[in-house]
């Protein structure tokens, strides 16, 4: 693994180097090598970027792998070199609000020239455009859309117990309370607060649909942790915490869903980036294991968008390597090799997909559903706020003690801190 420090030495190695750039719509193999920053770092992940980085290679492009370990340290290194005056060449990043902030201050360069060049409103999801700026401008290059609210179950821990995958956080606690009796290894969870945020966000969709989550993340009002249906999400959150198999071998996702493929945990509640990591182990599903998606009566797919992003550097505008990226991370045949290597839903529309996974087609179904499709937390919520649940939500998880009303009052601590009185949300 490449230090931080031997990754910031090589973005100035590689940025110091850069002898000219060639102007916008210019051939792009004029340009010297520039560094791609990404925490797409599992099996998997690699696969799907390296079908990127082959189609630019192709296309005459240069480019020179930037490894992060993580969407936190993707983000913190990322300001870092902004600040530093090394930004790198082109950035992975969310889609969502935290686009405005970076646009505002300079950091990331405008698209919204190139994006009417390529008639993106022509070929992208419906719902894609609008996460991608502000008030019609745009300022990222959409490249998969992925869903949240998965639960990923061992199939031959889940049959002992049940022949159905669980539709409601009752049926499942059921499920959950007879795996204990018998001693088996339940919730694989690994220490990061993202996760456990990622999973009340999935209680609270699925028991108050979308409206209860979005009041709480792009609101962040205190007043909310009152609502009846938060104080149920809480509850549900709250008893979830003892079947926590607390294995100090799992220290991060990609752990815990090899948990559950080798039985250590019956559960693991992760975004459908797991499936493809499913994949890469040669698990089916059916027989290996099972999924269950929006668990609860409100079915909703939360949806994160993946993109790419080019900061600001020393020269003006965008080269011939911008457009050329852009290209071809849009083009059909490029969507359609990384969404397989992700098992992502394509952004452009009217691709084929392999629909054959029993457990995908059923997140597909739901994102193209009216009012099925609800943004993450990452790209509606302020970070402030976000940062704030997410930290409140891991400790009272880690705080067996912790009591349903205490994890109310750390949650109402939290959103208070977060969206101070008087401060527009927006």
């Amino acid at each position: 693994m490449i230090s931080r420090r031997e990754r910031h030495g090589f973005a100035v190695a590689v940025l110091c180097g850069l002898l000219f750039f060639a102007p916008f719509y210019g051939h792009p193999a004029d340009a010297e090598a520039l560094d791609v920053q990404a925490f797409w770092q599992s099996p998997s992940e690699s696969a799907a970027l390296a079908v990127i980085r082959e189609a630019f290679r192709e296309r005459g492009g240069v480019w020179v792998d930037f490894p992060t370990e993580n969407f936190d340290e993707n983000r913190r290194l990322a300001f870092q070199r902004i600040i530093e005056g090394i930004p790198p060449f082109a950035l992975q990043w969310h889609a969502g609000r935290e686009l405005r902030t970076m646009s505002e201050s300079g950091a990331i360069l405008e698209l919204t020239d190139l994006a009417d060049d390529m008639e993106w409103s022509q070929f992208l999801e419906d719902d894609v455009l609008g996460f991608l700026g502000d008030e019609g401008a745009v300022f990222a290059v959409p490249v998969g859309i992925h869903g949240e609210n998965w639960a990923w179950f061992n199939s031959s821990l889940l049959h002992r117990y049940t022949d159905s995958v669980p539709e409601t956080w009752d049926d499942l606690a059921a499920v959950l309370a007879r795996a204990q009796s018998d001693g088996i290894p339940r919730i694989a969870m690994g220490p990061q607060a993202w996760q456990r945020r990622a999973l009340f966000a999935h209680i609270l969709i699925g028991e108050g649909g979308a409206g209860a989550h979005r009041k709480i993340m792009e609101s962040g009002e205190p007043g909310l942790v009152d609502e009846p249906i938060v104080r149920r999400a809480l509850s549900i959150f709250a008893d979830l915490r003892v079947h926590d198999s607390r294995n100090p071998s799992v220290r991060s996702w990609k752990d815990g869903i090899r948990a559950v493929a080798h039985g250590d945990a019956l559960v693991q509640f992760m975004g459908d980036w797991a499936r493809a990591e499913l994949a890469e182990l040669g698990l089916q599903p059916g027989r290996d294991f099972a999924c269950a998606l929006s668990i609860g009566p409100h079915k909703h797919h939360l949806s994160i968008i993946d993109t790419f992003v080019f900061p600001r550097r020393d020269y003006k505008g965008l080269t011939g390597q911008h457009r050329t990226l852009a290209e071809v991370l849009l083009e059909p045949k490029t969507q359609s090799a990384f969404s397989t290597a992700k098992w992502a839903i394509p952004v452009r529309t009217g691709l084929a997909r392999h629909v054959s996974d029993s457990c995908l087609r059923e997140g597909d179904k739901l994102y193209r559903k009216t009012n099925g499709s609800v943004p993450s937390p990452i790209m509606i919520g302020q970070e402030r706020v976000v940062s704030a649940v997410e930290t409140a939500l891991s400790v009272f998880w880690d705080t067996g003690s912790a009591t349903a009303e205490d994890g109310a009052e750390m949650l109402r601590a939290a959103l208070a801190a977060g969206h101070p009185p008087g401060q527009d949300p927006n």
